[in-house]
């Protein structure tokens, strides 16, 4: 979950993202075969076979089976990622069998995405899987954060800013700050921790949303009107490098008071770009949360997905949920500071 810095992360501002407890899991398993066998159950994928080429692109060897490759652009590049990783260390991957466990992420039962970073998570789970299986080496975070930014930016054609595989990969509560010219640029990333007093809760709005989609059109806003834009970004970062300090200083007060103005500032920037940022969902949660004397926003690119309420107070998250609860949004249960990575051998 984004707590602050939003689209101001995009241009080089620190955001601070939170690693939540819902997790992607690869399994790697030999196979005596002389290609890959891939299974998704989210996706009722079973037993898919594909190979790699020489130049270490993946061949779909039934030609309907390509069909399937949206629902793998994620899983795709981290494959190729990893071969290409061996092939620096004269190493061919070896084929095994790839599963794939993404259940979590989705809205039960009507099976939407939450909105809490499941293609980096994917990422980055099948990168770190592949190369264990590989025995590629030691690989520090900082080397998988590296690659796994290559694979998701191949996936994307570059848009976003790592900010969600910063997260799949450390863990944690994090400061953090996109790398500074590209993929391999270093990754700054600063470990924080939770104030005391800070309730979070994390509501369902009910509708999917399209980070890229939702980023294009800011994109396109930047380049039909590059000093407007800028404007709107300033004021962001302003306040993303503020919030980052406050949470870091544990002074919850002034944390929800920035959070506020961020919220004011998203809407701003929704209506310069023509882009639905904070939806009607949105409006009317943030006019429940700020009337209860909380604090809220959307976490991430906003559109739908997730929405985030704050509080300093146990007794106003208490009425902030009741009242939620009564329009008939859901509150999901995500606890914020789970690990990153994790390897697991059998």
């Amino acid at each position: 979950m984004i707590l602050i810095g939003e689209f101001a992360v995009l241009e080089g501002s620190p955001a601070l993202v939170a690693a939540v407890d819902r997790f992607a899991r690869a399994s790697i398993r030999s196979t005596d075969r002389t290609h890959f066998v891939i299974s998704v159950p989210a996706w009722a994928i079973s037993d898919l076979p594909l190979t790699l080429n020489q130049q270490e692109q993946v061949q779909f060897l039934r030609a309907e089976h390509a069909d399937i490759s949206k629902s793998l652009r994620f899983l795709i590049p981290a494959l190729e990622t990893a071969a290409a990783i061996l092939r620096t260390r004269s190493r061919r991957i070896v084929p095994c069998r790839i599963t794939l466990e993404i259940g979590e992420f989705f809205a039960q039962p009507a099976r939407m995405k939450l909105g809490i970073g499941a293609s980096a998570a994917i990422t980055v789970a099948v990168l770190a899987a592949l190369l264990q299986f590989n025995a590629a080496g030691p690989l520090d975070r900082f080397e998988l954060m590296r690659y796994a930014l290559q694979a998701h930016h191949a996936a994307q054609g570059s848009l976003g800013s790592g900010v969600d595989i910063a997260a799949s990969v450390f863990g944690g509560i994090l400061k953090y700050r996109k790398p500074a010219a590209t993929p391999s640029s270093p990754v700054r990333v600063d470990r924080l921790s939770m104030p005391p007093d800070l309730h979070i809760r994390c509501i369902w709005t009910g509708k999917a949303a399209s980070t890229r989609k939702l980023v294009q059109q800011v994109y396109g806003f930047k380049a039909t009107n590059p000093g407007a834009y800028g404007d709107q970004i300033h004021r962001l970062a302003r306040l993303s490098e503020a919030g980052c300090n406050a949470f870091r200083q544990k002074d919850e007060s002034t944390f929800l008071a920035l959070i506020r103005r961020y919220y004011h500032q998203l809407m701003a920037l929704g209506r310069k770009s023509h882009a639905t940022i904070v939806t009607a969902e949105h409006r009317l949660l943030g006019e429940i949360v700020h009337r209860a004397g909380g604090a809220y926003k959307p976490s991430g690119a906003g559109g739908g997905d997730l929405g985030l309420a704050f509080s300093q107070s146990a007794s106003v998250m208490q009425a902030i949920t009741a009242a939620i609860n009564n329009l008939g949004f859901r509150i999901i249960d995500l606890r914020p500071g789970a690990p990153g990575v994790q390897i697991k051998s059998r």
